[in-house]
């Protein structure tokens, strides 16, 4: 599995000025495509699978690398992918037009996809096909050559931080083989449970309750649950779970968009934040489940929103749950 982000930062203020519009939140990181058989090898800068010898020392007697004819990055090709959407989007940042500044990157990363040597097909994306015109549910992304994967793109996850002329959006994209990427379905929301590497994910649950948690991960990070601080989108919704969180003693860290970077955020090494907690859109839980499994963390979702309670068509693991993890 793969996952690439892209941070929308700061504009040039002049033409000619040099300051640095962006930065890398999620670092490459990845798993094979598919299993590699004995008498292969994987290259140490790809994530495709290589007869023996081939792309490392093909044409070079003393036997070193050969740079005539590099393998392929399909990992540092998705990164030009989301630097473009991000860069696109950037012309609109603190312009007040969401819209606009969504279907830039939407159609930048459209064209430049359609580049890309692979075999994808959108699990998540702009919507149903008569919903969006580019990058819609079902629609074929790249120039057909292998691998075949699924893909779950967010060309700018946080249109109103952009408009608002605020930081914290993000263009990302993530790919599993063709198969393992978990379709939601009609559930539109999902309530989320994210944490980083350093909690064991076999001690919070959902199912458990919000003290239960915030108790556990405090065990497992080695402080006390005051020192815990729980990552909640501000919507009128979670006044209740605010409650909870904060009669158990944690801190709460509000934010008015983008929980795909949230839960990033818990997983980072030296994170501000310890946990993800609440109900956000079901596509950016996916998104985020990529880069948790990539990063080492762990998170869990249960489909809400167009379906009643647990939404039954949600199934990938175990039925109406969302989990991933390392």
């Amino acid at each position: 599995m793969q996952c690439s982000s892209r941070s929308l930062g700061r504009v040039p203020t002049a033409a000619g000025t040099h300051m640095k519009r962006f930065k890398t939140v999620l670092t490459r990181v990845q798993t094979p495509l598919r299993p590699i058989s004995p008498g292969t090898s994987t290259d140490s800068a790809d994530n495709i699978s290589l007869p023996a010898g081939e792309g490392r020392q093909r044409g070079r007697s003393d036997g070193g690398p050969d740079y005539t004819a590099p393998s392929r990055n399909l990992a540092l090709e998705l990164v030009r992918v989301t630097e473009a959407a991000a860069l696109a989007s950037a012309k609109w940042f603190g312009k007040g037009d969401k819209e606009a500044a969504d279907k830039a990157a939407v159609d930048v990363m459209r064209r430049v996809l359609a580049d890309i040597k692979m075999d994808g097909v959108v699990v998540i994306g702009e919507g149903e096909k008569d919903q969006a015109p580019m990058l819609y549910c079902g629609e074929a992304i790249g120039d057909g050559s292998p691998p075949m994967v699924d893909i779950a793109v967010d060309p700018l996850d946080g249109t109103t931080l952009t408009a608002q002329g605020r930081s914290g959006a993000l263009s990302v994209i993530a790919l599993a083989e063709r198969g393992a990427m978990f379709n939601p379905g009609p559930a539109f929301y999902m309530e989320k449970l994210a944490v980083g590497p350093g909690v064991d994910p076999r001690r919070v649950s959902l199912k458990y309750s919000v003290a239960h948690n915030l108790e556990a991960i405090a065990n497992c990070l080695g402080k006390p649950v005051g020192d815990v601080t729980v990552l909640v989108l501000d919507r009128p919704r979670h006044a209740d779970l605010i409650r909870q969180i904060r009669e158990a003693g944690a801190r709460i860290r509000m934010i008015s968009d983008g929980d795909v970077g949230g839960a990033i955020e818990t997983a980072k090494p030296g994170a501000p934040v310890d946990v993800l907690m609440g109900v956000g859109g079901t596509p950016e839980g996916v998104i985020a489940a990529a880069a948790l499994k990539c990063m080492g963390g762990h998170i869990e979702g249960e489909g809400r929103g167009a379906c009643t309670g647990r939404c039954e068509s949600a199934s990938w693991g175990r039925q109406h749950w969302l989990v991933a993890g390392s």
